[in-house]
């Protein structure tokens, strides 16, 4: 698994997407004119300078949400696996109960979050319905407490439901929250401006009642949640843009997920998003900007040195007995013995070969080389033979013992093949995965911690000892 993004993924999924919005236009499950989500808004009114303060503080918000839902998130995952790994069905009904019981009372987490957001995300001037009562004055107070509770329930739950052992995700409830807290700083911000309208810093405003749009605090709200838990900082304005279509509210977004990424990066140090935290805390062969540093290691002493092969001819239950291993693939071989590179296989094309041969008997030969193999229709089945070769790659991406293991992980991470064979003038001497590199590199990541932590502790040691012996020798002088 590596970040590799070929073109013809690019085409597949540009196809894919394509595919997915005609269809979703075609069905329009909103009941909609021309919107495809159902909390696209569109917004008519501009931004004013002196709410920079609040978008500022949307952004801290965003960070800091981000980094104590990740870290809290990761603490009780591990409380699950310890303690409920054998009981996820049990906990998912229990969750599924308290979310059900704590959430009813409250409107904005009892209407499923898209129609929530919806009604958050709203521009109000001049509409006629009002839902939960957040374009009514009146309740403004109300809105403020609703929207708050929200917050924080939502907060809650998504920590400790976040990787339990039923479908769920993370990027809808992640914007549901900020938009309820961008809600509830709009509303705040409406408040302050109409209770005070003369003051110097709305001046902007002039004397307009709805000058401030608390509907665009809460879609700020939104982008900075996601941008903090996920921490995808580009994907995020593209994101609200599609959802807007105002290109007006670049700045303030950029405002917002500036400050989120600068807060984020303060108090996690520049850690990776929840997604990839979880990918980490599984043990997923998966390599990030986080393993680019420089080792002094070859790929020798990384890779795996009992390599499991098939010869170049085998019989079908010697095959069978190799295919118990379980790898992914195969090296193909001449023989035990001279182990002369000849090609890999994928264990699953060929598993899916072998079950396409009728009546193969366990005696019938096995071929994976270029030679041609003339099928005798009247020989017995323990006397055929059958070429395999279609199924080699003849030429698997191989290297030299001596290779550095940074070199390994660049190909890793840039051509993206599963295996790398390690192989000295044809003769294979091993084989390395992905997680071979993982492991040998969160090895020397911990040498060197305790290195340094060793070092330290030497250079603190040296300097409470010249400090007992300086004051040793002022008490002889006054002596």
């Amino acid at each position: 698994m590596t970040h590799t993004y070929t073109t013809k993924m690019i085409w597949r999924s540009f196809f894919c997407a394509l595919a997915a919005t005609a269809m979703l236009s075609a069905l329009n499950p909103f009941q909609t004119s021309g919107k495809l989500v159902l909390f696209q808004v569109t917004y008519d009114k501009n931004w004013h300078f002196f709410e920079i303060i609040y978008f500022i503080l949307l952004g801290i918000f965003g960070g800091l949400f981000g980094s104590l839902v990740i870290k809290l998130n990761m603490l009780y995952v591990g409380f699950r696996r310890r303690h409920l790994s054998e009981n996820g069905i049990s906990e998912a009904v229990i969750l599924a109960l308290i979310t059900s019981v704590i959430c009813y009372p409250n409107p904005f987490l009892r209407t499923d979050m898209t129609e929530s957001m919806s009604i958050l995300f709203r521009e109000c001037g001049g509409r006629e319905e009002e839902d939960f009562g957040v374009c009514d004055n009146d309740r403004n107070w109300s809105t403020i407490n609703s929207t708050l509770l929200a917050t924080i329930v939502r907060t809650v739950l998504l920590i400790i439901t976040y990787g339990a052992q039923v479908p769920a995700g993370i990027f809808v409830p992640s914007l549901a929250i900020g938009a309820t807290f961008g809600r509830l700083v709009g509303t705040i911000s409406k408040m302050l401006y109409q209770a005070n309208p003369s003051l110097g810093i709305f001046s902007e405003c002039n004397n307009d009642m709805n000058c401030i749009t608390p509907g665009t605090y809460a879609l700020l709200g939104s982008a900075a949640t996601l941008s903090g838990v996920m921490r995808i900082w580009v994907t995020v304005p593209i994101i609200i843009f599609e959802l807007t279509g105002a290109l007006t509210y670049i700045l303030p977004t950029m405002i917002v997920l500036i400050t989120t990424k600068a807060i984020s990066d303060f108090l996690s140090g520049g850690e990776a998003g929840i997604a990839d935290q979880m990918i980490k805390f599984n043990q997923m062969p998966v390599l990030t900007r986080e393993d680019e540093h420089y080792f002094n290691v070859d790929i020798s002493s990384v890779m795996t040195r009992d390599v499991v092969v098939i010869e170049e001819e085998m019989l079908v239950r010697d095959v069978d007995s190799v295919l118990l291993n379980a790898h992914s693939g195969y090296p193909i071989v001449n023989n035990r013995e001279d182990m002369k590179l000849v090609g890999y296989v994928d264990a699953g094309i060929f598993s899916q070969s072998l079950a396409s041969i009728p009546g193969l008997s366990q005696q019938a030969v096995l071929k994976f080389s270029n030679k041609r193999t003339i099928f005798d229709a009247d020989a017995e089945p323990d006397q055929a033979e059958y070429n395999l070769n279609d199924t080699v790659n003849d030429i698997p991406m191989t290297i030299s013992p001596t290779t550095s293991l940074d070199v390994v992980m660049k190909l890793f991470k840039k051509i993206g093949p599963s295996v790398i064979l390690i192989a000295k003038q044809g003769v294979v001497e091993g084989i390395v995965t992905v997680k071979d590199v993982l492991r040998e590199t969160e090895m020397i990541k911990v040498g060197n911690e305790r290195a340094i932590s060793a070092t330290k502790a030497s250079i603190t040691e040296d300097l409470i000892d010249f400090w007992n012996k300086f004051k040793q020798r002022l008490i002889n002088v006054q002596l």
